[in-house]
């Protein structure tokens, strides 16, 4: 009976196992096995406690099984017992110092538990043991990775990878080189996780921003379109495009006669930046062209570009499916062709009132020196906001500047941080109620410093020389590589050497300021 419950288990058959194994106790009581395996079975199915309850009741017969042991902290992990998942693992190793499986479910627990020193111990000693192990030198790695070893998680994904072949772990490696600047590196092994996994769309898009990265417009753009299918691209795609008949989206067919709504999407900068397409839409004789705005800051911003009929928030976008035709934003460079050499580079193509701008003028001119607007931080809700972020402090040596008037920029992260430092900064922004009225006051700037958030673009699209200070892994729009920026004439990009290393990145702007502030 035992060897006929364990086929079906190992079959996957679990209700049929289960049965066997309760014949079998109930002739049998004392079968360690059937009580241990029937525990394994109950986890697998997901009911924790009676698996606990199980394992614990067959080690009254047998208190000597490592197995059993693991399987038991294996269960009390599931079930959000780390203290007892712990003393089980330490149990099994205490029995069978060499388990593996043992090794590598202890790392997982104190990897979980932010005990990464002694995870990486637990994790090695898995891979010691089983020198085959995929799963752990998977896990190694990404740990080793999400706390800044990524060269070490390097070498632990390609070691998992000659083990076994895997689209997951090729991914991993492929956005763990990509965080290294080693973007051929990190492109084959995007190509390699999808010649495992065709429909991996996470590597898909990743492979379609490592395109851009290096300015292959052509195919980046193309596979981009993907991004609707992961991560916030896809609630994108649920609440916002699938509001609109999917009858109605432009996929480049001629615009005569017809009318079009581009959304918006992604943050600020993005529709800063595409917006440059709008004009050319009509130079492909559409009749009109609607903005549909999924932030309310957009609103004005998008109004004024040449070529806009009207603006809409998304809110109030009324009977979708009368609407000739409708478009992402983001989806323009490839829908109108661009390439490297045919971004359109016409600055300015943002407007700005006219009475608005002679405010600001007025403001500044009572200020003495060169009036250069900086902004130090990102938005919280971007996932990769820490790594482009500047803390105020680390500009100490541009304040010590003579001849420079510092105009602040941050809307709302990091605006605290000028209490703090005790410098003197000018910060009008509760003056500026929206991106509009923020654009004014940019307009009348003489340089603008900022990181790579919307002022960057802002002050792009208004043909402002910006300065931009950019993390080592660089967003696909600022390519590698570069001081100039394809975007925006009058860019000037600032890189960090390393990783984290904002200090020689300050060191230089502030050098380039100190030539130029005289001109």
């Amino acid at each position: 009976m035992m060897a006929s419950a364990l086929t079906h288990h190992r079959a996957g058959e679990l209700a049929e196992a289960e049965v066997l194994y309760l014949q079998l106790l109930a002739v049998a009581p004392d079968c360690f096995d059937a009580w241990h395996l029937l525990g394994v079975l109950n986890r697998q199915r997901g009911r924790l406690n009676e698996a606990i309850h199980l394992m614990e009741r067959s080690l009254l017969i047998n208190d000597q099984e490592p197995a059993v042991f693991n399987n038991l902290g294996v269960a009390h992990q599931a079930a959000g017992h780390r203290d007892e998942a712990e003393t089980q693992y330490r149990r099994a190793l205490a029995l069978m110092p060499g388990y593996a499986d043992a090794h590598y479910n202890l790392g997982t627990l104190l990897a979980e538990s932010g005990r990464y020193g002694e995870a990486e111990t637990s994790y090695r000693r898995a891979i010691l043991f089983n020198p085959r192990g995929v799963e752990a030198c998977n896990n190694l790695g990404a740990m080793l990775r999400g706390v800044g070893r990524e060269e070490e998680a390097v070498a632990l994904y390609r070691q998992a990878v000659a083990l076994r072949p895997s689209g997951d772990i090729y991914g991993n490696l492929g956005s763990t080189l990509r965080g290294l600047g080693q973007a051929k590196e990190a492109e084959a092994a995007y190509r390699e996780a999808l010649a495992l996994n065709p429909g991996f769309v996470e590597a898909d898009h990743n492979l379609s921003l490592l395109q851009l990265l290096q300015g292959n417009y052509e195919e980046g753009f193309a596979r981009n379109e993907i991004r609707f299918a992961v991560g916030t691209g896809k609630k994108y795609q649920e609440l916002v495009l699938g509001r609109f008949p999917p009858c109605g989206r432009w996929r480049g067919e001629s615009l005569a006669g017809r009318s079009l709504l581009v959304i918006t999407e992604q943050g600020l900068g993005d529709n800063l930046m595409m917006m440059r397409y709008l004009p050319l839409l009509k130079d492909r004789q559409l009749q009109r062209l609607s903005v549909c705005c999924h932030r309310p800051e957009l609103l004005r911003v998008m109004g004024g570009a040449p070529g806009v009929d009207d603006v809409v928030l998304l809110e109030e976008v009324q009977h979708p499916g009368k609407l000739d035709l409708h478009c992402p934003i983001m989806s323009l460079p490839h829908l109108l062709g661009s390439r490297m050499d045919s971004i359109p580079r016409t600055v300015p193509y943002l407007r700005t009132p006219a009475g608005t701008r002679g405010f600001w003028r007025s403001r500044l001119g009572a200020l003495e020196g060169v009036k250069v607007g900086l902004a130090w931080a990102g938005c919280y809700l971007n996932q990769d906001d820490s790594s482009r972020t500047v803390p105020l402090r680390t500009f100490a040596p541009l304040m010590r500047i003579e001849g420079i008037c510092f105009v602040s920029l941050q809307r709302e992260e990091g605006r605290d941080e000028l209490a703090g430092v005790g410098w003197d900064i000018v910060d009008w922004m509760d003056e500026c109620p929206d991106l509009l009225d923020t654009a004014a006051l940019v307009a009348e700037l003489d340089l603008v410093i900022s990181v790579d958030t919307a002022m960057a673009h802002l002050a792009g699209a208004l043909g402002k020389p910006v300065w931009l200070l950019n993390r080592f892994a660089s967003e696909w729009r600022w390519m590698l590589d570069r001081e100039d920026s394809p975007w925006y004439p009058g860019m000037k990009i600032f890189r960090q050497p390393h990783r984290g290393d904002w200090d020689s990145v300050i060191r230089r702007v502030a050098e380039e300021l100190e030539s130029r502030k005289g001109e």
